[in-house]
């Protein structure tokens, strides 16, 4: 497959997000030798001095794919600003050997906000359903709504 991006897009309201240090990205992927759905069973690569941050061995056919983080050159990318509201923005690139990334999904940990006008933090934010919020300071609402998720041919190299 090669290297793909993930995106998150949502209206925001008088908040950003930002990816947090725990997040897990919920993969939905499937074997490029076999088309056979896979769970995420971790194990090293056979026959490489490789690394990935994934790396499962197909139940059916037995074959090797792995899928590698691709760490970004800049940092602004795991923040989501309200300027970009109802755009896709790219969360991460991940270079996949050997399996299809069918989808990703958005997770209740991992994600957190900012308040627009006070930079006051909302920690835990839940995109797994529309998120909806008070800040104090600002006295106003922010809210996180109509997120959806996609994956595309990434540009970078």
């Amino acid at each position: 497959m090669g290297r793909i991006d993930l995106q998150l897009k949502a209206d925001l309201q008088d908040m950003s997000l930002l990816v947090d240090a725990d997040l897990r990205i919920p993969l939905k992927v499937s074997c490029n030798g076999c088309n056979e759905p896979r769970d995420n069973e971790k194990q090293p690569i056979e026959g490489s001095r490789g690394e990935a941050h994934l790396v499962i061995k197909c139940k059916e056919c037995k074959k090797m794919f792995n899928i590698e983080i691709i760490e970004p050159k800049d940092k602004e990318i795991y923040y989501y600003r309200p300027e970009e509201s109802g755009k896709f923005h790219t969360f991460f690139t991940l270079d996949a050997r050997g399996v299809d990334v069918q989808s990703w999904s958005v997770t209740k940990e991992g994600w957190k906000g900012y308040a627009s006008e006070t930079e006051t933090v909302i920690p835990n934010v839940d995109l797994t359903e529309d998120f909806y919020d008070y800040d104090e300071k600002g006295q106003k609402e922010v809210s996180v709504t109509e997120i959806e998720t996609r994956i595309v041919i990434s540009k970078t190299k």
